[in-house]
């Protein structure tokens, strides 16, 4: 089963039925083909292409016309794995929220992610320097108006938009909960070749978890 059918699970099984798949150009048809059957499952997804990798806030940015104004917005990072009732659950009972979320998952590497310091309730990217033991996932729930905060952003050092600093101004301003996924909820970024080899494992063994959307059903 292709990787990006994983986080659709999760997103189906939350409850979401409108889709917005962001990549470049040279992959965006690969794209379609794969979800040329979304009409089955009587859900919407638009295709988007962002022209330059200037960073996941950005590519969120180029969305906002898309979006339906007062709608919720979740963004999935598609390269992310997981296999999680605390989110699923979450996302349904944060619907009459007026706050957003974060999800974090202690890992025993977490200088290789965003981590989240809970003494300053903000998120430090990759940090050299041990600062807490929970990662910052690749998934995050926003309110339609926060979106207005992603033009206030600079790009970082190296040349992007960063979602961190669009979620360390909604921190500061307490837009946001955090949720902190259990021990027996699974994530994998699959980012590496370790995660793409993990993800193959966890595919094969985590099938049945996952509601199929594969063009046979």
């Amino acid at each position: 089963m292709p990787l990006i059918y994983y986080p659709f699970s999760i997103l189906l099984n939350s409850g979401y039925k409108e889709f917005i798949i962001v990549t470049n150009k040279d992959h965006i048809q690969s794209f379609k083909k794969l979800f040329n059957f979304s009409k089955k499952l009587n859900i919407s997804i638009k295709f988007s292409i962002q022209k330059k990798p200037e960073g996941i806030a950005q590519a969120l940015r180029l969305q906002i016309k898309k979006i339906k104004k007062g709608k919720d917005i979740l963004l999935f990072l598609g390269d992310n794995i997981f296999k999680s009732n605390t989110i699923i659950n979450s996302l349904k009972k944060s619907k009459s929220s007026d706050k957003g979320l974060i999800f974090i998952k202690e890992v025993h590497d977490p200088g290789r992610f965003g981590v989240y310091n809970k003494e300053k309730n903000n998120i430090i990217e990759k940090p050299k320097k041990f600062i807490s033991k929970y990662a910052v996932t690749g998934i995050y729930k926003y309110k339609y108006e926060y979106l207005k905060y992603l033009y206030s952003l600079k790009k970082s050092k190296r040349g992007e938009f960063e979602i961190t600093d669009f979620n360390n101004i909604l921190l500061s301003k307490k837009y946001l909960n955090i949720v902190k996924l259990k021990k027996n909820d699974y994530w994998l970024d699959t980012g590496t070749f370790n995660g793409l080899l993990q993800a193959s494992n966890f595919a094969k063994n985590n099938n049945k978890y996952f509601k199929r959307i594969s063009p046979k059903d």
